[in-house]
């Protein structure tokens, strides 16, 4: 690594506080997280390198009253679950769980109590024997119920679906 503003190699690096902003404008607050901070004894520039993002985004969370990555991946690794398994048994995206568990990604607070619930082996216990109804095809009480009443398409809107077209507009002149 060299320094970005003079190219020395002569670098220091020291776990220390970073205070920087979060959010917009008059929303903004301050926040401090403690990072590897590097500095350049040629020219004693201060920066972070990626190191430092873990740490940041730990902050955001805990300012958010989120999960952290870490304590997602420690959430799933307790019921000893890879990523594809945890997504199946809690309807949740494998990809999105793999952005949180990587800090690419925040979940919103609804999701963050989802995932606190879970952290209650009964909460989840029950959540894994309804996964496994639902795949075993004992669908019972949970089968989707009809909530809203369809019409059936009569000949004529069929037909009148069925004829209609997309035409490319003329330019103007």
């Amino acid at each position: 690594m060299l320094c970005p503003a003079c190219e020395s190699d002569r670098l220091k690096t020291a776990v220390g506080p970073y205070v920087f902003k979060y959010g917009a404008e008059e929303s903004a607050v301050r926040l401090t997280a403690m990072v590897p901070i590097t500095t350049c004894l040629s020219c004693g520039t201060e920066f972070l390198g990626h190191e430092a993002e873990e740490g940041i985004h730990d902050s955001v969370c805990r300012h958010l009253n989120v999960l952290t990555p870490r304590e997602i991946t420690a959430l799933r690794e307790q019921y000893k679950l890879s990523r594809a398994d945890f997504a199946a048994i809690t309807q949740l995206g494998e990809a999105t769980i793999g952005r949180w568990e990587r800090g690419q990604l925040i979940q919103n607070a609804a999701y963050d109590e989802f995932l606190r619930l879970l952290t209650v082996s009964e909460n989840f216990r029950r959540l894994r024997q309804r996964h496994s109804q639902a795949t075993a095809g004992d669908r019972g009480a949970i089968a989707p119920v009809n909530k809203f009443r369809s019409i059936a398409p009569s000949v004529a809107i069929s037909a009148r679906a069925n004829s209609f077209r997309l035409v490319k507009a003329e330019a103007a002149a």
